[in-house]
């Protein structure tokens, strides 16, 4: 996989390259909320909980053993809420 093929997986029209550079430089992200109603969140960003891109859907499981090995690992995105990323049980 070349380094351009890596972008395009982590990258859409909504992750933008500063979260996927400080991801891949060991940092976790900021994520800037998006205003809803024309009312500015509060707080209006949050340190990410991970260095992890979201995935913006979730892959479908064929076995359930493997989703109960892998939940305390995988949590559910901070922006996101049918997205999933990895996380650091710690």
């Amino acid at each position: 996989s070349t380094p351009a093929g890596y972008f395009q997986h982590v990258m859409d029209q909504i992750v933008s390259f500063g979260y996927v550079a400080q991801g891949l430089g060991g940092l976790k992200p900021w994520i800037l909320y998006e205003p809803r109603n024309s009312t500015t969140p509060d707080p209006p960003c949050v340190r990410a909980m991970s260095m992890e891109p979201c995935s913006l859907k979730a892959p479908l499981s064929a076995c359930q053993a493997q989703t109960i090995k892998i939940s305390p690992f995988v949590r559910y995105c901070e922006d996101r809420i049918t997205g999933i990323k990895l996380v650091d049980d710690d």
